[in-house]
């Protein structure tokens, strides 16, 4: 299976793009459905995708931000018909302002939807208080649906949404509680986990 390099978050943006074609100021720009976002680019909805390899400039606004993000890319792939039309939009040049916008943005999304991912049930807070004690050991299943007092399928199916926010690994029987690679979503852990124990 494909590990994307950036995680894509859905979005109902709208916005503009405009292929560049050298000077040629007959070309407007077209509305753009921006579909998803992610740290490296864009998913643009259309019936009509521009070839492979053609270079874009795209302007659009996040919700939260007073000025547009701008943006040179490329697309990187296209499809003109079926459920996927479209065309997938890479970065190539972004200010700092806008990457900043995009980043605070998609940032932003990834600790809310990790939170709510690991919040939404009792057994599920059971395990995040456990887990922001434990980074880094590793536990048997058994030993954890014990702990927790839960079945093996419900805590499977707990872990599952922990394993999507990469917080942990399961290999066999064994379960390594993964310290977060965001620092943000770290931090958040811990606050709730101290918020918790009072």
């Amino acid at each position: 299976m494909e590990k994307r390099r950036y995680k894509r978050l859905p979005t109902d943006f709208i916005g503009k793009i405009l292929p560049r074609r050298g000077g040629d100021s007959t070309i407007r720009a077209a509305k753009a459905a921006i579909r998803n976002i992610s740290l490296g680019g864009v998913f643009i909805d259309t019936k009509t995708p521009y070839p492979l390899d053609t270079l874009v400039d795209i302007t659009f606004a996040i919700p939260g931000y007073a000025d547009d993000v701008s943006a040179k890319g490329i697309v990187r792939w296209a499809q003109a018909d079926g459920p996927m039309a479209g065309m997938g939009i890479e970065f190539m040049e972004v200010s700092v302002p806008s990457r900043t916008a995009i980043q605070g943005y998609v940032g932003d999304r990834i600790l809310t939807e990790g939170m709510t991912a690991v919040t939404k049930t009792e057994l599920h807070r059971s395990l995040l208080s456990l887990y922001a004690r434990k980074f880094g050991e590793t536990y048997s299943v058994e030993v954890l649906a014990s702990f927790l007092s839960c079945s093996h399928p419900q805590l499977l199916e707990v872990l599952r949404d922990f394993q999507t926010q990469d917080l942990v690994h399961s290999q066999g029987t064994d379960v390594t509680f993964l310290p977060p690679a965001d620092d943000r979503l770290r931090t958040a852990i811990q606050e709730w986990a101290a918020k918790q124990a009072k």
